[in-house]
Order: structure tokens, then sequence, then C-alpha cells
């Protein structure tokens, strides 16, 4: 089976855009906050080193020490990971722009097929509710003289540490399935029916039997990738998000409980899942705050964590839309059992009469 699929876009229901809140002022009808969270992997995982701090993929990510400097024998998660696994999420259930989306994909070009509405924010005074909450960097030109061209920037109300490692074990050597990049020339797959829009985004299905591949396999690299079990924890800080906007960010962290996350490298491999749970919930009303009032300041765990989640989180989990319904499927945990999720052959693509098979119609 294909080891991804795509989460359906409610193309009639463009972006919510409007201008983000200040990071200076505060009203009633705004919070901001601290939500701890714990991450635990159910499979094997691996967050490799920058490109700038190794020659090949095949450590995990080490801890920085009080220089900046990578520490070997500590682990971390970067926040930008995890960053990155929310915006997608946010995006997808608050009907976000297509932020990372430019039109070109190798030697596909999409551009078209997405519809304008959808595509990039491009003006911070009417951002999608993934621009707000996570950040958004644009330009403007000025005569098309780019050397004075105007930078425009909203930081975000999102901010998000690095994944302390708490506990686990390095599996060993662990060497990948050999993995082909992707193949959207098979436009079969990354559009809809009819040709009008791209499919939706992509996700990747869990599964229990990760693809490994044999000494020197063409393209498959060696990993030493943290066994399942590995406890990591973080923090997650926000600013001046309304009710709406924190009930979205609260539903990325937790999803449902017959859900897991994924993160990390070889995702199509049966790598990276995770379950991410919130520890603990402090709101803080700023405008209450100043006023020395004592309901500015409300923490919640254990139980009253969840009676607060349980309102707040309502609307999303009575969602019948095929966008939730997608995403339900594709992170359903545990996985079906003697599944094998691998990239169909290139001997498979080559044949004429698979040309125009889309992904259910795949073996």
């Amino acid at each position: 089976m294909n080891p991804y699929d795509f989460v359906r876009t409610d193309w009639n229901n463009p972006p919510a855009r409007q201008a983000p809140k200040p990071h200076h002022k505060f009203d009633k009808d705004t919070c901001s906050g601290r939500i701890e969270c714990q991450l635990t992997a159910e499979t094997l995982i691996f967050i490799p080193l920058s490109d700038a701090e190794q020659e090949a993929k095949q450590k995990f990510a080490a801890h920085r020490n009080e220089y900046g400097m990578a520490e070997d024998g500590a682990y971390y998660i970067p926040g930008s990971s995890l960053k990155g696994l929310f915006r997608s999420l946010v995006e997808v259930m608050g009907n976000g722009c297509y932020s990372k989306f430019d039109g070109k994909y190798k030697q596909a070009y999409y551009v078209n097929k997405v519809p304008s509405v959808f595509q990039q924010c491009n003006s911070p005074k009417e951002l999608c509710i993934g621009c707000r909450l996570f950040g958004f960097i644009g330009r403007s030109e000025k005569d098309d003289d780019k050397l004075h061209s105007k930078i425009t920037v909203h930081k975000g109300q999102v901010q998000i540490s690095d994944a302390e490692f708490i506990a686990g074990e390095e599996y060993g050597k662990f060497i990948l399935h050999s993995i082909g990049g992707p193949n959207p020339r098979h436009d079969a797959f990354y559009l809809t029916a009819d040709k009008q829009t791209i499919a939706g985004r992509k996700f990747y299905f869990h599964s229990l039997n990760p693809l490994s591949g044999r000494e020197g396999d063409f393209n498959a690299p060696v990993i030493y990738p943290l066994k399942p079990g590995a406890v990591f924890t973080f923090t997650i800080h926000f600013d001046n998000l309304t009710q709406s906007e924190l009930n979205t960010l609260l539903y990325a962290i937790v999803l449902e409980e017959n859900m897991r996350h994924k993160i990390g490298y070889a995702k199509p491999l049966g790598l990276g899942s995770v379950k991410i749970e919130i520890t603990e919930l402090m709101l803080l009303r700023r405008h209450l705050r100043y006023a020395n009032h004592p309901d500015s300041k409300q923490t919640y765990q254990a139980d009253q964590l969840e009676q607060y989640l349980i309102p707040n989180l309502a609307s999303f989990r009575s969602n019948q839309s095929n966008t939730f319904k997608d995403l339900w499927r594709i992170w359903a945990w545990p996985p079906p059992q003697g599944v094998r999720y691998e990239y169909p052959t290139y001997e498979w693509f080559k044949e004429a009469e698979n040309s125009q098979l889309r992904l259910h119609q795949i073996p």
C-alpha cells in the first residue's frame, strides 16, 4: 500500500484572513499562556542533525550545551520540527493557506491547481490562522526594483521550545529501505479526479513494521534512531490568541486517543510515530493581570485539564467534513495489521495501464 494519502481541502471554504492581534495590546477577548507537553515515541524515531552539523544523516540530533555546540550523549527535537508539525495541522483544521506551496514541484507545475484564495498569504494585515499563529514573511516590490523592496514580517503568536530528552535508548545501526523521491509527474496521485485542483495535503500512514534495507543498497542511508518508548518534553508559549485560535492549537496537539502524530525522518518507511500529551495548561488573561485580578491566571492539570478540553474541542471531534475524516483515517492508531506500506516501483510507473490510477486504486 502507498505510504501516504492526501487530506482533502474544502475549496468552497476559503481561509478567513484578518489582521493578527498585536504583541503589545491585550483585551478581554484574548488569552496568553503556556502549554507543557510530553512526546513519547511509538515507533523508531529519528531527527537528523542539520546539514551544517553533519556530513550524512546518521546521527540523532544531539543536545546543545551552554555554548550552543552539539553535545554527545543527549538528544533533542528542534522546536522548528515541532513548529512545522503543528503549523501543518492548524492549516488543515483551521482551513489555512497553503503556506509551503509555491506551485513548483520539480518537473511539474501545479500553481494553477490551487485556487488563488488558498495560495500563500501576501499581506501582514490579512493572514490566515496558520500565518497568524506561526508567523509570516512577505515581500512587496516597488517599481520592480528588488533593491528597494520592503520585507514584511509577522513573528507569530506561538513559540515552541526544543523538546528535551527525558528517557530512552538508541536502537543502534538501522539501514533504511531505499527511498525514491516524490513523483509529481504522475498527476493521477497529486490531482483530483477532474484534474482541476491538487488532491490536498500529504500525510503519511503509521506502520509498526519499518522498512529496512540491506548493506550496500542504492540510496539506502544508515541511521541510528531511538527505540520506541523514548520520552521528550517541550513547552509551547502563546500570546494574545482568541479562544477559537487557542482551541485549534490545542486540538492540533492532542488529536484523538486513537490517533498519533508523525515527525522526523523516514516517515514513509514507518518511522516517526509519536504520542503527544498535554501535561499542564496555564492561561494568562493579561488585561486582568495588570489590574491585579485574582482570576488573571488559571492552571489546569489531570482531570481539570480534561474538563477544560472537552467543551473546547467538541466542535473538532464532531466535525464530519472530508478533511477531518481523511486525517482521522490516515493517522489512525494502532495501524492495521498485515499491511506493507511501500512506494510503487519504477517499473509500475512505466506500465501504461497504471498511468491514471489513483492512490486508492493501487495495491
